[in-house]
């Protein structure tokens, strides 16, 4: 019987193949162009009042698919509720922008040409909801390069493909790092950790680089950040301090702290130790900086401006505009207030630790004597900006102002001098100052 169903799959999906393929330029039916033949195209322009489509329905996207992302908004539906979406689907393509938008199934996917390189600690939650209510669908790597869309040890992941990268000031996201894990594994080993200290023993602990999932690193790293460091992110950083008597040590156990991975590890590949001019693959690289500058905070915008840049790899720029502007109050369906909820990170869209007053977490149900100072000493802050130096040389690439530090280190590949080319003037020039100000230190 399961053979005589799969036969009986294929055929069908065969069947319905040809007829697409055969009979779509048939008057009558509707046939959607590419972004480059749709401008040179003699027909009129597509439009959300006209019957013509505009927009595609991407139905097998990641969200049909078994392991995909925890924050689809399908996977985390009852079967009941995917039967009850899946017979909501459209036997055809969508004629409108509101008629794509009343199929919860409908996404726009550029897993084949986007990257997402979700940074820890950095508002990468944020922007990836707002891409989830904008339905557009993105290949997502967190919390390491490695790990994409859930599958480990994933590579030529960015070949040809466009990269965005949530960016923020260096010290500050160690520092959220360091509370977060701190806060998570504190409230998670108080319920396991008896259990987890006889299955661990004797298991060799690795870093959360190599494995963030591990649960003996977890146990390890948990005991790490009380024992050794006091469970205060100013001794850690005292510690990197080159003359410090235990420099060697802390350098190590950075990796043993997870989302404390720094930009120069996850764009290694970008940083080539010879002189070439190569690109490695990468077809564009965004950055989204979050940083906050004269009290204005400019991350929501940021993110806004990105999906269109999305968009626009795919639709002309007038429709893409439709797109955003015709989007549903989309808090409204259970079905995305669930996903919301089921997607809450510790990411935040707000300003750096240091600088003001926020840290990056949702502390609201921490204890008083659990919080730790959001400042770091002076002395704490100018040892660990010196240890992620690279990172900083990184950002001031970003803005095309690593021309003085020739021979200084390691070639950084030219494409991330282009990090704010995209978008309009305006959000360029916004983009840059973002970046400068984080080279304040």
């Amino acid at each position: 019987k399961k053979s005589f169903c799969h036969l009986m799959v294929m055929l069908t999906c065969l069947i319905i193949g040809a007829k697409l393929f055969f009979f779509n330029d048939i008057p009558g039916n509707t046939k959607i162009l590419p972004l480059q033949q749709r401008q040179s195209h003699s027909s009129p322009s597509f439009s959300s009042s006209s019957n013509e489509l505009i927009i595609t329905c991407d139905r097998n996207n990641q969200h049909l698919k078994k392991g995909a992302d925890p924050c689809s908004i399908v996977n985390n539906l009852t079967k009941d509720e995917r039967i009850y979406l899946a017979k909501r689907m459209p036997e055809s393509q969508p004629k409108s922008i509101s008629e794509f938008y009343q199929h919860p199934l409908c996404s726009h996917n550029l897993q084949n040409e986007v990257t997402f390189f979700h940074v820890g600690k950095a508002g990468g939650g944020s922007i990836k909801m707002d891409l989830q209510k904008n339905r557009i669908g993105v290949a997502s790597c967190h919390p390491i390069p490695r790990i994409c869309d859930g599958k480990k040890d994933v590579t030529n992941s960015t070949r040809g493909r466009t990269i965005i990268m949530n960016v923020r000031d260096p010290v500050d996201r160690f520092v959220s790092a360091f509370k977060w894990r701190l806060y998570v594994l504190k409230h998670t080993m108080a319920k396991k950790r008896a259990t987890l200290e006889e299955k661990c023993r004797g298991h060799p602990v690795s870093n959360m680089w190599d494995a963030p999932f591990d649960v003996c690193n977890h146990l390890a790293e948990e005991k790490l950040l009380r024992e050794v460091y006091s469970s205060d992110p100013d001794v850690f950083a005292r510690a990197m301090c080159r003359d410090s008597d235990v420099h060697e040590r802390a350098l190590q156990d950075h990796k043993k702290i997870g989302h404390s991975m720094p930009l120069a590890e996850w764009l290694r590949f970008l940083i080539d130790p010879r002189e070439d001019d190569s690109h490695h693959g990468v077809r564009q690289f965004i950055a989204i900086p979050l940083e906050k500058r004269e009290d204005e905070m400019l991350f929501e915008r940021h993110i806004q401006r990105v999906s269109m840049q999305l968009l626009q790899t795919r639709y002309d720029e007038g429709t893409s505009r439709e797109i955003i502007d015709q989007k549903p109050m989309m808090e409204d369906s259970q079905i995305m207030e669930s996903a919301k909820k089921m997607c809450q990170h510790s990411s935040s869209s707000s300003s750096s630790s240091s600088k003001s007053n926020f840290n990056g977490n949702s502390t609201t149900n921490t204890d008083k004597q659990e919080e730790q100072s959001d400042q770091l000493s002076p002395l704490g802050v100018c040892c660990l900006a010196r240890a992620l130096e690279m990172d900083y040389r990184l950002i001031r690439a970003m803005i095309g102002e690593d021309e003085d530090a020739a021979g200084a280190g390691p070639v950084i590949i030219p494409i991330l001098r282009g990090a704010c080319s995209w978008g309009d003037t305006k959000q360029q020039k916004s983009c840059r100052s973002d970046l400068r100000s984080m080279l304040s230190r």
